[in-house]
This record gives C-alpha cells, sequence and structure tokens, in this order.
C-alpha cells in the first residue's frame, strides 16, 4: 500500500536525477507495469527487470540507484557483491569506477538475470554460490520475492520450495577478490546469513578490506553485537546503522 501511495514521489525523484534518458524511460516504465522485462542501461550495462518479478525487482533496482542503498566509494576498488540477486549493486559500483566485481548468487531465479547483465564483461564474475563461514552443499528456502531466498527460513513466511547449492566460506571469497591487491568493498545481504560467515573469518581474511555493507536480518542467530565485536577484532569498526544495514570502516 504505501509502495503504491509514494508512486508520484518516485516518478518525480526519478524525473529529477542525474541519470540519463533511456534509464529514467526504462524506470518510469518499469513504475507504469508491463507484462515484458525490461533492460535498465546503466552505464555500459544493462539491468534487467524480470515480468515474473517486476514489482521487487523494480523496488530493488529503484533502492540501488535512486534511493542508494549501501552508499560508498568504490573507484578504483575491488567489490565483493555477496547476495548478489541480479546484480544491481554490481553494475551501479561498475559505473561508480570500480575495478573489478566478484558477484555470488545461488538462487537459479536470480542467476539467469544476473549472468545475463555480466555476459562478456571482463571485470565482473558471477559465481553461482551461496556464501558461509565453510565451504560445502546447502539447502536454500526459496521465498516468494526474488529478494529473501535464503538458508535460513525466509522473514515473513514459510519457503515456497528448495533448492540446492554449493557454498563457499566467506574466507575463500575475501581471498579471492583480494589476489590483486587493490582495495576492496564489500556488500552481504543474505537475509539472516551474514553473522554466521562474519564469525568464521580471521583478521587476516580482511586485510585488504577497506569498508563492509552488513545486512543484519531479524532472522539472523548472530545478532549484531557479536558481529560489532568480531569485526572490531578484525579492524574493521561500526561505523553506523541505516535500517538493517550496517556499515563498517577501517580507521
Amino acid at each position: 500500500m504505501s509502495a503504491r501511495f509514494n508512486a508520484p514521489k518516485r516518478v518525480v525523484r526519478i524525473l529529477t536525477a542525474s541519470l540519463p534518458r533511456d534509464t529514467k524511460r526504462a524506470l518510469l516504465r518499469a513504475e507504469r507495469g508491463t507484462d515484458r522485462d525490461i533492460a535498465v542501461p546503466l552505464g555500459v550495462r544493462v539491468a534487467w527487470i524480470d515480468r515474473s518479478s517486476r514489482e521487487i525487482d523494480y523496488f530493488t533496482l529503484y533502492g540501488a540507484i535512486i534511493d542508494r542503498h549501501f552508499p560508498c566509494d568504490v573507484a578504483d576498488a575491488a567489490v565483493l557483491d555477496v547476495g548478489a540477486h541480479k546484480g544491481y549493486f554490481a553494475i551501479r559500483s561498475l559505473a561508480d569506477g570500480a575495478r573489478r566485481v566478484d558477484s555470488y548468487e545461488p538462487a537459479s531465479q536470480n542467476l539467469t538475470s544476473l549472468r545475463r547483465s555480466a555476459e562478456g564483461h571482463d571485470r565482473w564474475r558471477v559465481f553461482p554460490h551461496a556464501v558461509g563461514a565453510e565451504a560445502g552443499t546447502v539447502s536454500l528456502h526459496l521465498a516468494a520475492g526474488s529478494w529473501g531466498h535464503s538458508v535460513h527460513t525466509p522473514v515473513g513466511g514459510e519457503s515456497v520450495g528448495t533448492e540446492i547449492v554449493e557454498m563457499v566460506s566467506l574466507s575463500d571469497a575475501l581471498a579471492a577478490i583480494s589476489e590483486a591487491g587493490d582495495p576492496v568493498v564489500a556488500k552481504i545481504n543474505v537475509e539472516g546469513a551474514a553473522g554466521s560467515m562474519i564469525l568464521g573469518t580471521a583478521p587476516g581474511d580482511w586485510y585488504a578490506v577497506r569498508l563492509l555493507w552488513a545486512d543484519v536480518e531479524v532472522n539472523d542467530p548472530v545478532g549484531l553485537p557479536e558481529i560489532v565485536e568480531h569485526l572490531a577484532g578484525c579492524g574493521l569498526r561500526h561505523e553506523r546503522t541505516d535500517g538493517q544495514r550496517n556499515l563498517f570502516v577501517r580507521p
């Protein structure tokens, strides 16, 4: 209800945003509604809003490029995008000057669009994996909405199915993005599984990370105080909380 009520405000913000005209036109098509996939050009990449999940995809993309969720300076940084959804944060990062991006997304529903956007880009790697404390095989609980898939029961209801997916450790994902020696910006948005993967890391895993955004959901078995304490021991200070999104920086 609130999303529909605020529609005129969204339209005004799109029209007044510092975005190319073709990007604005695509966003306005999504706002009005359509039964087709929508290609939203963002720099040299295209973000896809799928007709089967148009509303959630649109609000997620709107949050990434209009509300600027997970705001950070990624210029000349390597970006680790854990819980990449359909690649909206990754595309924004590349448009903002990131040297390269590693995206991790296990849900097949999202992977098709993510790979579609990343195809042919030599600085954007897509990994069809969940990320956790340890490598292995896990059941991914699927939510009705494309942004809610989790290794835990999704927030707000029962899962609508499961997929068996491969999991890599956060330590290994950090090592892979850090191997070229660039400063690292990381974003973790994994619907309740951020705490366990973060607590499974060692201080040395974070040596290249200058900034981390971690989304800590209400269904995360690990509380924010434990995460803050652990990351402080890894050299990352809790800077602020924005809703469920938490910013950590290296002083």
